[in-house]
């Protein structure tokens, strides 16, 4: 669950390749799976790591029962099967004053200082900000608890607590396992980097060298010998929203009131990045091919703090293809992680 209009961080069927995808179909809840996918680091449990609270947590993501808006869930904007509809987009903006798009909501567990303009200095702590905002969830505590304590799932986890206090920790807790669990890894570039397979064409291969090297896209969307975020987890000024001489979402300044953090957004990650269009922190780019165009152009040059990272690329167009090709092979499945049997 995400906060999506007051800020955010940064799925999924693998049509470019001819492995199946086991969660096309499998609706809200990804896979449950004890193997950690290839291509990712050593998973990050936290100190509230527990098959109660993950089972707990996956209940309470889907359910509507912390929302004061009818039909409205943390799902409903986040789902880890599809990346943004044009019904989720609708819900997303209701009393929205400032737009930002949805993020995915996998790999979570490697993230530093979640939400769009890092906001949230932990997962742990993410859950309150969207349940608690007047343009998201807007929960009424007392009656949300008393709610879900009359569930099912909420008498089997709930039960022998009766302080609200523990209530709400509890529901806090359980949402951002259930957060830390969902893992997407495995995609065909895993297997090559990772596995040694011959996943790739010789296109794709040659897109993955304009990656890492003309484009420059690896140095803030991390690739190493041994997994990749691809995510710096790091806050940038690429220019966009800027216009007149001011941003129209002022991003991270808004949190460290730090004047160069004025327009800058954290780095999303590129792992499935083909079905989590529109692009960018306000959804103003709807294509990768728009996305390339943009960084070869160096961004938005105008703003003065603009990353010292931004400039022309020159990418020729068999490059440009070349490397939306590579971003496709990025594309995997999406679990959730219970590694309670090891």
């Amino acid at each position: 669950m995400f906060s999506i209009r007051s800020s955010l961080f940064f799925m999924v069927a693998l049509v470019t390749s001819s492995a199946p995808l086991a969660i096309a179909t499998s609706g809200i809840a990804p896979h449950r799976t004890d193997t950690l996918p290839d291509g990712l680091p050593p998973f990050i449990k936290g100190k509230h790591f527990t098959k109660e609270r993950l089972v707990f947590g996956e209940f309470l993501f889907s359910s509507q029962l912390l929302s004061s808006k009818s039909g409205v869930s943390c799902a409903s904007c986040h789902s880890p099967i599809l990346s943004t509809s044009q019904e989720q987009s609708k819900i997303r903006l209701i009393n929205s004053a400032n737009y930002r798009e949805s993020p995915p909501i996998y790999n979570l567990t490697y993230s530093q200082r979640l939400m769009w303009d890092g906001a949230s200095p932990s997962i742990d702590n993410q859950p309150r900000l969207p349940l608690e905002s007047e343009n998201e969830m807007n929960i009424n505590w007392s009656e949300s608890l008393e709610n879900v304590s009359r569930t099912i799932e909420g008498k089997q986890y709930l039960s022998g607590r009766d302080i609200d206090s523990i209530y709400k920790h509890e529901v806090l807790i359980s949402l951002s396992v259930y957060l830390r669990s969902m893992v997407a890894g495995n995609s065909r570039f895993d297997k090559y980097m990772y596995r040694g397979e011959n996943t790739l064409s010789q296109n794709e291969i040659d897109g993955f060298n304009v990656f890492k090297g003309k484009a420059k896209c690896s140095s803030c969307h991390s690739v190493d010998e041994n997994s990749a975020t691809f995510t710096d987890n790091g806050f940038h000024v690429l220019g966009v929203g800027y216009a007149n001489g001011a941003f129209k979402d002022n991003g991270r300044y808004g949190v460290t009131g730090n004047y160069l953090d004025k327009g800058a957004f954290k780095t999303p990650t590129l792992r499935n990045i083909q079905y989590t269009s529109p692009y960018m922190h306000d959804g103003s780019l709807s294509t990768l091919e728009a996305v390339i165009e943009f960084y070869d152009k160096g961004g938005i040059s105008s703003p003065p703090n603009l990353d010292s990272k931004m400039e022309q690329l020159n990418l020729t167009e068999t490059e440009k293809t070349n490397l939306v090709l590579f971003l496709k092979t990025l594309n995997s499945s999406v679990y959730s992680y219970h590694p309670f049997n090891k």
